[in-house]
C-alpha cells in the first residue's frame, strides 16, 4: 500500500495505523486468512498480534467455515479504515 505521507520513512517500518489500514483493505478484498496475510504483507506473528486486537475493537469479525477461519470487515471497520486513510492523506 502506498500513502501520500509514508510514516514508515521515519524508521523503515510500517506504523500501527498503516498495518491496520493494510489489513482492513486486504479483508475487504479477501476472506481467507492466508490470502489476507499475503495481501497485507503480514507474517503470522503480526497476524497473531493485530487481528485479535482489531476484533476486540470491533473492526473485524471472524467465523469458521469448514474449519477454516475467515474474516470480514465490520461497519465500524469500514468507518475507521476511511478515517485512517483521510488522516494519512492530511498528514502529507
Amino acid at each position: 500500500m502506498t500513502y501520500l505521507f509514508n510514516l514508515s520513512k521515519l524508521n523503515g517500518r510500517r506504523s500501527k495505523l498503516e498495518i491496520y489500514v493494510d489489513a482492513l483493505d486486504a479483508v475487504v478484498e479477501k476472506d481467507k486468512i492466508t490470502h489476507v496475510m499475503g495481501k497485507a504483507s503480514l507474517n503470522s506473528r503480526q497476524r497473531e498480534r493485530y487481528f485479535p486486537e482489531m476484533e476486540g475493537q470491533g473492526l473485524l469479525a471472524s467465523n469458521c467455515v469448514n474449519e477454516k477461519k475467515k474474516y470480514e470487515i465490520t461497519e465500524r471497520g469500514r468507518d475507521i479504515r476511511k478515517r485512517i486513510k483521510e488522516l494519512l492523506y492530511l498528514l502529507n
